[in-house]
């Protein structure tokens, strides 16, 4: 099990649990699509935009620092999952 941080729109966070990625699913509420940063793993809604999902502007903010291109509109959107590499891979 993994310790990861749930950013949500909102811009707040909370520490939450994941053993799997449909532990991640469930909590975002949406299909999973990673993008590994430099260190850590963050998961996504691959559907948020289509779905109709707000920006996450601190998810955006944290994957143009690790030197990534959010796909298509610029922006990530819907609540994101981030954690360790290690971890990540441990699952």
């Amino acid at each position: 099990m993994a310790k990861a941080r749930l950013i949500r729109i909102d811009g707040t966070s909370d520490i939450v649990e994941i053993s799997s990625l449909d532990d991640a699913a469930d909590i975002i509420k949406g299909y999973i699509e990673i993008l590994f940063m430099k260190t850590s793993v963050m998961m996504i809604d691959e559907d948020a935009r289509m779905t109709g999902k707000r920006p996450n502007e601190e998810a955006t903010r944290m994957v143009i620092e690790n030197g990534l291109k959010p796909r298509m509109a610029g922006w990530i959107a819907g609540d994101v999952i981030i954690c360790d590499r290690n971890d990540f891979e441990k699952m």
